[in-house]
Protein backbone atom coordinates (compact mmCIF):
# COMPACT_ATOMS: atom_id res chain seq x y z
CA UNK A 1 0.00 0.00 0.00
CA UNK A 2 2.87 2.07 0.92
CA UNK A 3 4.42 2.13 -2.42
CA UNK A 4 1.18 2.12 -4.22
CA UNK A 5 0.54 5.86 -2.65
CA UNK A 6 4.24 6.79 -3.54
CA UNK A 7 3.55 5.75 -6.63
CA UNK A 8 0.05 7.88 -7.29
CA UNK A 9 2.15 10.83 -6.04
CA UNK A 10 5.07 10.35 -8.72
CA UNK A 11 2.90 9.62 -11.34
CA UNK A 12 0.56 12.59 -11.15
CA UNK A 13 3.00 15.09 -11.13
CA UNK A 14 4.74 13.67 -14.13
CA UNK A 15 1.63 13.95 -15.42
CA UNK A 16 1.05 17.34 -14.49
CA UNK A 17 4.76 18.45 -15.41
CA UNK A 18 4.18 17.25 -19.01
CA UNK A 19 1.27 19.79 -19.51
CA UNK A 20 2.75 22.76 -18.12
CA UNK A 21 1.49 25.91 -20.22
CA UNK A 22 1.57 27.92 -16.64
CA UNK A 23 -1.90 26.84 -15.78
CA UNK A 24 -3.47 28.84 -17.92
CA UNK A 25 -3.53 28.30 -21.94
CA UNK A 26 -4.65 25.70 -23.52
CA UNK A 27 -6.08 23.20 -20.95
CA UNK A 28 -6.11 24.17 -17.41
CA UNK A 29 -3.28 21.92 -16.57
CA UNK A 30 -0.08 22.29 -15.49
CA UNK A 31 2.06 24.65 -12.67
CA UNK A 32 1.65 28.47 -12.23
CA UNK A 33 4.79 30.14 -12.99
CA UNK A 34 5.65 30.74 -9.30
CA UNK A 35 5.25 26.49 -9.19
CA UNK A 36 6.47 25.55 -12.64
CA UNK A 37 10.20 24.86 -11.68
CA UNK A 38 10.14 23.27 -8.63
CA UNK A 39 7.16 21.12 -10.48
CA UNK A 40 9.06 20.37 -13.47
CA UNK A 41 11.71 19.39 -11.51
CA UNK A 42 10.12 16.99 -9.87
CA UNK A 43 8.37 15.52 -12.68
CA UNK A 44 11.96 15.06 -14.58
CA UNK A 45 13.79 13.10 -12.03
CA UNK A 46 13.59 9.41 -11.86
CA UNK A 47 11.71 8.18 -9.07
CA UNK A 48 14.06 6.51 -7.33
CA UNK A 49 16.21 9.74 -7.05
CA UNK A 50 13.31 11.04 -5.10
CA UNK A 51 13.63 11.74 -1.06
CA UNK A 52 11.08 12.29 1.02
CA UNK A 53 11.34 16.36 0.47
CA UNK A 54 10.43 15.54 -3.15
CA UNK A 55 7.12 13.45 -1.86
CA UNK A 56 6.50 16.22 0.43
CA UNK A 57 6.72 18.75 -2.26
CA UNK A 58 5.02 16.79 -4.57
CA UNK A 59 2.43 16.19 -2.00
CA UNK A 60 1.74 19.65 -1.58
CA UNK A 61 1.74 20.86 -5.43
CA UNK A 62 -1.47 18.14 -5.81
CA UNK A 63 -3.47 19.50 -3.04
CA UNK A 64 -2.36 23.12 -4.42
CA UNK A 65 -3.76 22.26 -7.57
CA UNK A 66 -6.48 19.90 -6.77
CA UNK A 67 -8.64 20.21 -9.96
CA UNK A 68 -5.74 19.33 -12.12
CA UNK A 69 -4.34 16.67 -9.85
CA UNK A 70 -8.25 14.96 -10.18
CA UNK A 71 -7.99 14.91 -14.01
CA UNK A 72 -4.68 13.38 -13.87
CA UNK A 73 -5.19 10.86 -11.04
CA UNK A 74 -8.88 10.47 -10.53
CA UNK A 75 -8.56 7.61 -8.36
CA UNK A 76 -6.83 9.36 -5.39
CA UNK A 77 -7.23 11.83 -2.76
CA UNK A 78 -4.79 13.29 -2.09
CA UNK A 79 -6.21 15.30 0.94
CA UNK A 80 -6.18 11.62 2.36
CA UNK A 81 -4.52 11.26 5.61
CA UNK A 82 -3.18 8.23 4.42
CA UNK A 83 -1.19 10.03 1.84
CA UNK A 84 0.23 12.01 4.88
CA UNK A 85 1.05 8.85 6.87
CA UNK A 86 2.46 6.97 4.07
CA UNK A 87 4.98 10.28 3.22
CA UNK A 88 5.96 10.95 6.68
CA UNK A 89 7.06 6.90 7.20
CA UNK A 90 9.31 7.09 3.74
CA UNK A 91 12.95 6.32 4.95
CA UNK A 92 15.53 7.96 1.89
CA UNK A 93 17.47 5.14 0.53
CA UNK A 94 21.23 5.10 0.48
CA UNK A 95 21.54 6.25 -3.17
CA UNK A 96 24.85 7.81 -4.54
CA UNK A 97 23.43 6.85 -8.25
CA UNK A 98 21.47 4.82 -10.71
CA UNK A 99 22.20 3.58 -14.01
CA UNK A 100 19.39 2.71 -16.39
CA UNK A 101 18.42 2.52 -21.01
CA UNK A 102 16.82 5.19 -21.72
CA UNK A 103 16.79 6.57 -25.35
CA UNK A 104 18.08 10.02 -26.63
CA UNK A 105 17.47 11.69 -29.64
CA UNK A 106 16.39 8.12 -31.54
CA UNK A 107 19.48 6.09 -29.85
CA UNK A 108 19.60 3.87 -26.76
CA UNK A 109 21.67 5.07 -23.99
CA UNK A 110 22.59 4.08 -20.41
CA UNK A 111 21.63 6.88 -17.93
CA UNK A 112 23.14 7.40 -14.84
CA UNK A 113 21.47 9.78 -12.51
CA UNK A 114 23.40 10.84 -9.34
CA UNK A 115 23.94 12.53 -6.23
CA UNK A 116 26.71 15.08 -6.34
CA UNK A 117 30.23 13.72 -5.36
CA UNK A 118 33.28 14.68 -7.01
CA UNK A 119 34.94 11.57 -6.80
CA UNK A 120 32.13 9.79 -9.33
CA UNK A 121 31.77 12.63 -11.63
CA UNK A 122 35.34 12.51 -12.07
CA UNK A 123 34.86 8.66 -12.79
CA UNK A 124 32.46 9.18 -15.26
CA UNK A 125 34.21 11.61 -16.90
CA UNK A 126 36.79 8.87 -17.68
CA UNK A 127 34.03 6.72 -19.94
CA UNK A 128 34.87 7.33 -23.35
CA UNK A 129 31.81 9.02 -25.27
CA UNK A 130 30.24 10.40 -22.32
CA UNK A 131 27.21 13.15 -22.76
CA UNK A 132 25.90 15.39 -20.00
CA UNK A 133 22.22 15.91 -20.77
CA UNK A 134 21.76 19.37 -19.10
CA UNK A 135 18.05 19.44 -19.66
CA UNK A 136 17.61 16.14 -17.88
CA UNK A 137 20.26 16.25 -15.32
CA UNK A 138 22.05 12.95 -16.27
CA UNK A 139 25.14 11.72 -17.54
CA UNK A 140 24.72 9.41 -20.81
CA UNK A 141 26.76 6.53 -22.09
CA UNK A 142 27.05 4.70 -25.55
CA UNK A 143 26.44 1.08 -24.59
CA UNK A 144 29.56 -0.68 -25.49
CA UNK A 145 31.59 -3.14 -23.68
CA UNK A 146 33.69 -1.23 -23.04
CA UNK A 147 31.27 1.31 -21.05
CA UNK A 148 29.92 -2.04 -19.19
CA UNK A 149 33.46 -2.77 -18.03
CA UNK A 150 33.98 1.23 -16.88
CA UNK A 151 30.57 1.01 -14.74
CA UNK A 152 31.45 -2.56 -13.68
CA UNK A 153 34.94 -1.04 -12.28
CA UNK A 154 33.24 1.84 -10.84
CA UNK A 155 30.54 -0.01 -8.72
CA UNK A 156 33.51 -1.79 -7.07
CA UNK A 157 34.80 1.47 -6.02
CA UNK A 158 31.38 3.21 -4.51
CA UNK A 159 28.51 1.77 -2.23
CA UNK A 160 25.15 3.17 -3.33
CA UNK A 161 25.35 2.33 -7.05
CA UNK A 162 21.54 0.88 -8.38
CA UNK A 163 21.01 -0.99 -11.48
CA UNK A 164 17.67 -1.10 -13.21
CA UNK A 165 16.85 -4.67 -14.44
CA UNK A 166 17.91 -3.82 -18.60
CA UNK A 167 21.74 -2.93 -17.07
CA UNK A 168 21.92 -5.85 -14.60
CA UNK A 169 21.00 -8.07 -17.26
CA UNK A 170 23.95 -6.44 -19.71
CA UNK A 171 26.30 -6.68 -16.86
CA UNK A 172 25.64 -10.31 -16.57
CA UNK A 173 26.52 -11.16 -19.73
CA UNK A 174 29.46 -9.21 -19.45
CA UNK A 175 30.65 -11.17 -16.37
CA UNK A 176 29.29 -14.34 -17.99
CA UNK A 177 31.67 -13.56 -21.42
CA UNK A 178 34.56 -12.41 -19.23
CA UNK A 179 34.65 -16.28 -17.40
CA UNK A 180 33.99 -18.06 -20.90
Amino acid sequence: MMNERLNDIYKAIVLQAQDCDSCQKTDNIGFSAFDTKSGKRLGKQIQLAWDKEDYLKGLALLRKYKRQATLNAPDCDFYSPEYDKVVESFVNKPYLAYFYVNTYEDKKFIFVTSKYDVDLIERFKEIKGRRWNAVQKVNMFPISQTTLESINDITLSFDGIQFSAQIRELLDRLLISEAC
